[in-house]
């Protein structure tokens, strides 16, 4: 199978750009609703925010009428601004867009595509400063699967405090190779098996869930080919 590959300064520059695109439409402290598929540029679109000072809300592709209604609820909820979407995805959009225009006529649409076509444009990143360790940076929802979908907000300092006590348990630094096939909505994928091993300058190489359900073979064999040093699963991914 193919792979996409982005070094650190593509993944820098990238991010700049979703940055740049993001302060044409929408403020600071504003929640950005990422529906992406699984890939590097998912992060780039992360810290493209991060650097925008707006609200990351990762949510799952709706793939089903019922999704897209989970979807619209987390839009609701959340009082998003904007959705950024990508090219890959935007079959399963129209659905969500005209359910959305008759409840949220002032969102936001935006392609990842599109946000990467912006400048670069480093002085519109260069007065960024560290975020206070309680200003939110994260929006996670839960399942909803018992219930109305519940958002917990993560702030700058949670993620540095998750990332740390990550650090100390697996011991992943610049020269480990971490595999995964986790979604990128989820805590576990998001932060473990994403941004701690991006933020130590690990090398991470993702698969889409769908791959890893339709053969869970093709997790072994990932490990096998990257030569992975960490990966890990809940417990469906090891009875898999």
């Amino acid at each position: 199978e193919s792979a996409e590959l982005r070094t650190f300064i593509e993944l820098q520059d990238r991010a700049r750009r979703v940055a740049t695109a993001l302060a044409q439409q929408v403020h600071a402290g504003d929640r950005v609703m990422l529906l992406l598929s699984p890939g590097a540029d998912f992060f780039a679109a992360v810290w493209g925010c991060l650097l925008a000072n707006v609200v990351v809300v990762p949510a799952a592709v709706p793939r089903l009428d019922a999704q897209v209604d989970f979807v619209c609820k987390i839009i609701a909820d959340s009082g998003a601004a904007l959705v950024l979407t990508d090219l890959l995805v935007t079959d399963c959009m129209s659905a969500l867009r005209e359910k959305m225009s008759q409840t949220a006529s002032t969102l936001g649409w935006l392609t990842l595509e599109q946000a990467l076509l912006a400048n670069a444009d480093v002085s519109a990143t260069a007065d960024w400063k560290e975020p206070a360790a309680s200003a939110p940076a994260l929006l996670q929802y839960t399942s909803g699967s018992t219930g109305m979908p519940k958002g917990v907000i993560v702030t700058h300092g949670n993620l540095a405090a998750s990332i740390d006590l990550m650090l100390g348990v697996a011991a992943i630094d610049a020269d480990s190779t971490v595999v995964s096939w986790l979604p990128l909505f989820h805590n576990m994928g998001f932060i473990s098996f994403g941004l701690l091993p991006l933020c130590v300058g690990a090398r991470l190489v993702l698969m889409p869930t769908e791959s890893f359900m339709l053969n869970p073979a093709r997790w072994v064999k990932a490990i096998s080919r990257f030569r992975g040093t960490h990966s890990g699963a809940p417990n469906i991914g090891y009875e898999s």
